[in-house]
């Protein structure tokens, strides 16, 4: 369990921002049905991280945390440590000059597409009807696309076809790279909320968690306008699935 801030991996730090590598099972805000568990914005409130705010400001309200990230996803998260920082990044996020990529490994191969091509998937996400739990494809959601690479197709011997692809989310929406994938037929391996409760039953032995990771991201440094290019390597249990997978 983690108790400081400083517990956490850093890829990227200054006077202005901290570019940290979240782990996989840290929740990021702070909320009711979070009170049992430590969240990213916790360790924040008890650190001296950010710079003070006497006013009320989004940026006190979210802890300077810029995005977000599932629960068990895991990688770069953005954290403003000034008010000034917070709100230019979150309008260069909002005019999509943020550029993100995830690892994402998959059940099946992709129909018809060969390592080293691309596809993408424009369709609106909104929450499921028959489960609030869940988000889903439907006509009333907001716009959502997502563009995939094919990286690698991995022949288990013992457990099938997966594919490893990296994942261009054009919009922010939740869940978003889960359900486009879901809806492909394609669900992210270890998702047990999207892949169903009879696959979940069957690989829990294999896949403590789903297998997404934000890897890469490029944007303009808030105050200097440098162009940052950051990365998060793969943590060692989703390297463990490829190695087991594979051999």
């Amino acid at each position: 369990m983690l108790n400081n801030i400083k517990d956490i991996g850093v890829i990227y730090e200054d006077s202005d921002l901290v570019v940290l590598d979240k782990p996989a099972g840290l929740v990021i805000n702070a909320a009711e049905t979070q009170k049992d568990n430590i969240t990213l914005q916790d360790l924040i409130a008890v650190s001296d991280l950010l710079e003070e705010d006497t006013e009320y400001s989004e940026f006190r309200d979210r802890s300077g945390i810029v995005h977000r990230l599932d629960k068990d996803t895991s990688g770069i998260i953005i954290v403003a440590k000034t008010r000034e920082s917070f709100e230019n990044l979150q309008e260069q996020f909002k005019s999509r000059k943020v550029h993100k990529i995830y690892l994402a490994l998959v059940y099946g191969v992709i129909k018809d597409l060969t390592v080293g091509e691309t596809f993408e998937i424009n369709a609106p996400i909104g929450r499921n009807p028959k489960n609030r739990q869940r988000f889903a494809i439907v006509e009333s959601g907001k716009e959502a696309a997502t563009k995939f690479k094919l990286i690698k197709i991995i022949n288990s011997k013992s457990d099938g076809k997966f594919s490893l692809l990296e994942c261009y989310p054009k919009t922010g929406r939740t869940h978003q790279i889960r359900v486009h994938l879901t809806a492909l037929g394609n669900s992210v391996v270890g998702d047990f909320l999207y892949s169903g409760k009879t696959r979940g039953k069957r690989d829990r032995h294999i896949f403590t968690r789903q297998f997404l990771h934000a890897n890469k991201i490029e944007f303009l440094h808030p105050i200097t306008g440098e162009l940052l290019k950051l990365e998060s390597k793969l943590p060692a249990d989703l390297s463990n699935v490829l190695d087991y997978l594979s051999t």
